[in-house]
């Protein structure tokens, strides 16, 4: 997902990226690591506030491997 809207909402930020996240994680794919991934650029989002939603997501939902990645 491509964004170029500007966010500093956490709120805001934590549903939108809730539901990029829970999507495929709901109907994984066996042995299909890129079909089962998901990949937001958000560049101008406050890059602070995602880290925080993002390790927020890992530590409290389901899915341990949900995690930020630089590019």
């Amino acid at each position: 997902m491509v964004s170029f809207r500007r966010a500093v909402d956490r709120t805001h930020i934590m549903q939108l990226l809730g539901r990029m996240v829970r999507t495929p994680l709901a109907r994984r794919i066996p042995g299909n690591d890129r079909l089962n991934s998901v990949d937001c650029l958000l560049p101008f989002f406050d890059k602070d506030t995602v880290e925080e939603v993002v390790k927020a997501c890992g530590r409290a939902c389901r899915y341990p491997d949900v995690r930020p990645r630089a590019h």
